[in-house]
């Protein structure tokens, strides 16, 4: 079973099960940035990152890599990034 689980509180990550799944090509995660600090702030958002973690969620995180966003065009900001493989991933600063 794929499951997707996101942690409560004002961070942006999931945690996607079953954790190592790979795929054959990678897959994108799509995130709004809407009600958050990178809605508003193009400065933040060439600063933050997608990174791929192990453990709980928390403000600080040993990221395992580190993936460079993409913004979406349209009327809702949304970026993405790719994974190859299901883990917890999040959007970070620094």
């Amino acid at each position: 079973e794929i499951t997707v689980t996101a942690p409560a509180g004002d961070l942006v990550g999931y945690h996607f099960a079953p954790h190592g799944l790979n795929f054959r090509r990678p897959a994108r995660i799509i995130q709004s940035t809407v009600g958050t600090e990178l809605e508003s702030s193009r400065a933040l958002l060439r600063l933050a990152r997608g990174a791929y973690f192990a453990g709980p969620l928390a403000p600080t995180i040993d990221a395992l890599e580190l993936f460079n966003l993409q913004l979406l065009p349209g009327l809702t900001r949304r970026v993405t990034f790719p994974v190859d493989h299901f883990s917890g991933y999040v959007i970070a600063m620094n």
